[in-house]
């Protein structure tokens, strides 16, 4: 409600205009939404190192939760006043697009009863859930191969350590004593591969959705001509806000339950190794990309597609003209030249997809392999090490027995 009051004020004062500056104005608060936005995850770090450092007292994990939860409704503060700018930004975008395509001039508007609008209304509102999506399951697909490489390091320790005489490496293990077992390695080292594995990973898992929120607004602007596109905007643009909005708090909520339910406030026995802690970690492991991944693309997803149809208008204007119906050319271009570039659009964007959905599939393939592989080198050597030990406590009391027998 106080988005559409602005954007009628700004309006009502300025024009477009108006809202531009609108958008401006809400961007020159970046300061105050940049550290709303880095309150959380500071706190949210320090408690993890509170947690992992074992001269830090329990009261002072229970200070930086309560920071953290504190963190996450600043953030989702800080992530409305991004979607809200990028509302007001895209419709000064969008206006810009439609004068640039012709879509305004001669008193013309966009038919919203026209089919070919009404399908781009329907596709833009749809293409915030798809984005979404993506970026959620990439965030899935990441996860789950740091934890290969997680448990890729753990079986190759068991492996290093196998010979060894201590039982209890594992609850005395540490970087820095795993480090000193061999000249030139690093503390550091431990976690290199993780941190390489997350950051490859983000930029491999980013393709795809980077694919579709770039040529989508091609393949409708050629395909159906630029009043379709300017309904795809609105259509994405109105969805995509809600959604925006919907996650950001969501997914602070979902992150709050979890440390209430933690801290035992639910009741008593409804706390942490319970069905209901159980429950709210779930809703937690939703919540994380909903509100740090899935929220705030769609601000990019909004203005890229805005930028982009805004970059090509005047090659719309030129195949199109002022028409707002698809398949029907210009005086400058005939009928068949939109559709024609936007199937090669539609070839080149299936190609893209198809060839990174297969390289991602190998990598995480090879890598499971590789992951099973250092399993069962682990199982087979902790074997081989217990096998050795029963040997040698064996051999040690048959020559007790003998020294027995001998002595009388």
């Amino acid at each position: 409600v106080i988005l559409v009051v602005a954007i009628l004020g700004a309006n009502a004062c300025a024009d477009v205009y108006g809202i531009s500056i609108a958008a401006v104005g809400m961007l020159s608060t970046l300061g105050v939404t940049l550290a709303t936005d880095a309150y959380g995850p500071v706190a949210d770090n320090a408690g993890g190192i509170a947690e992992m450092a074992p001269t830090v007292e329990e009261h002072v994990r229970d200070r930086t939760d309560a920071l953290d939860a504190l963190g996450n409704t600043t953030a989702a503060t800080g992530k409305g006043f991004a979607i809200g700018s990028a509302v007001l930004t895209s419709v000064g975008l969008i206006t810009a697009y439609m004068e640039e395509a012709g879509l305004t001039t001669d008193g013309g508007v966009i038919d919203l009863k026209g089919p070919a609008v009404i399908s781009g209304i329907l596709l833009g509102a749809m293409l915030p859930y798809l984005f979404g999506a993506l970026t959620m399951l990439s965030v899935g697909q990441s996860a789950q191969a740091i934890i290969f490489q997680v448990r890729l390091q753990f079986y190759e320790c068991k492996v290093e350590y196998a010979n060894d005489d201590d039982d209890d490496w594992w609850e005395n293990f540490a970087p820095e004593t795993w480090a000193a077992r061999e000249s030139g390695r690093v503390a550091y080292d431990w976690y290199r591969d993780c941190i390489a594995i997350a950051t490859s990973s983000a930029l491999r898992e980013m393709i795809l959705p980077g694919a579709i929120a770039i040529f989508f607004p091609l393949i409708v602007g050629f395909m159906l001509g630029s009043a379709a596109l300017g309904g795809l905007l609105i259509g994405a643009l109105t969805s995509g806000f809600m959604l925006a909005v919907m996650m950001a708090n969501a997914g602070g909520a979902w992150d709050n339950a979890k440390k209430y339910v933690e801290k035992g406030l639910l009741g008593e026995g409804k706390g942490k190794k319970t069905i209901y802690h159980d429950a709210v970690v779930t809703g937690d492991t939703v919540g994380d990309p909903f509100k740090d991944t899935s929220g705030p693309s769609l601000n990019i997803l909004i203005k890229l597609m805005s930028i982009m149809s805004l970059v090509l208008a005047p090659i719309f204007y030129i195949i199109y003209g002022s028409e707002t119906a698809p398949f029907v050319g210009s005086a400058s271009a005939e009928e068949w030249v939109g559709p024609v570039i936007g199937v090669i659009v539609i070839i080149v964007l299936t190609i893209i997809v198809v060839g990174v959905q297969l390289s991602n599939d190998k990598f995480y393939k090879d890598f499971k392999a590789k992951v099973n592989d250092a399993m069962k080198k682990a199982g087979a050597d902790a074997a081989a090490a217990d096998a050795a030990k029963s040997d040698d406590a064996g051999q040690a009391d048959t020559e007790g027995i003998e020294l027995t027998e001998t002595t009388k």
